[in-house]
């Protein structure tokens, strides 16, 4: 049995309340009438006329918890069915045996066919890849410059000896010193020297010198990178 609603709650007590005004209603019409001697057939008709109308709203209030009960009782009918086809439904798999799995080859030419969105938006993004730049290398090595070629010079040799000296010309009388000291006393000018030790040219020598040159670094050829 189904459980009445609130709503459907206030309406039963809204018709029970009215009919019970309209009990009150004829209770007083009718005393008021014994009382003024008015027939009671007035009455009643009026009593009948207040019976049907509550009769109007019961049937009312009845007519839409049926229409209510209905649909509760067709989503029911409904679930019930739903219910049953998909135990059919169930017991024709079991008795069928498992539906055959696809295919692999299918199923990897399907995956591979599959483009991520992501992967097609990076591409139409970026579009073609560019190929790096490439670079000219030079390719150099260091030689040697000449600025001027190794040459020899003769230069004096020196060497180290004591010379005679004369006091009263200065004259070098190394080997000749009292022949040149008489010229000097006949002279009338006196005489004398002393030794003094000189560097003396005794020759020559030979000098080489090395070459001149700096070191440069030149191009030889080159290569692309």
């Amino acid at each position: 049995m189904r459980r009445m609603t609130e709503e459907e709650k206030r309406k039963v007590c809204g018709v029970a309340a009215i009919m019970a005004a309209l009990a009150l209603v004829a209770a007083i019409a009718a005393t008021a009438a014994c009382s003024a001697g008015v027939e009671p057939t007035h009455v009643v008709a009026g009593s009948e006329s207040a019976e049907a109308v509550a009769g109007e709203a019961e049937d009312a209030v009845l007519a839409e918890e049926s229409s209510e009960t209905e649909a509760a009782q067709s989503e029911t009918t409904e679930a019930a069915g739903g219910a049953a086809a998909a135990e059919n439904g169930s017991q024709a798999q079991t008795e069928g045996g498992p539906s055959p799995a696809p295919a692999a080859g299918s199923t990897a030419e399907a995956g591979s066919n599959v483009v991520p969105a992501a992967a097609e938006s990076a591409s139409a993004t970026n579009g073609p890849a560019e190929e790096p730049a490439r670079r000219w290398v030079e390719e150099t090595q260091r030689v040697w410059v000449v600025d001027q070629e190794a040459w020899s010079e003769q230069l004096p040799a020196y060497e180290t000896r004591e010379r005679s000296i004369c006091n009263i010309c200065g004259a070098d009388i190394t080997g000749a010193t009292s022949p040149h000291n008489k010229q000097h006393m006949l002279a009338g000018e006196g005489s004398g020297y002393h030794s003094e030790v000189q560097q003396v040219q005794v020759g020559t020598r030979t000098v080489t010198h090395d070459e001149v040159g700096h070191w440069e670094t030149v191009v030889t050829g080159g290569h692309w990178e």
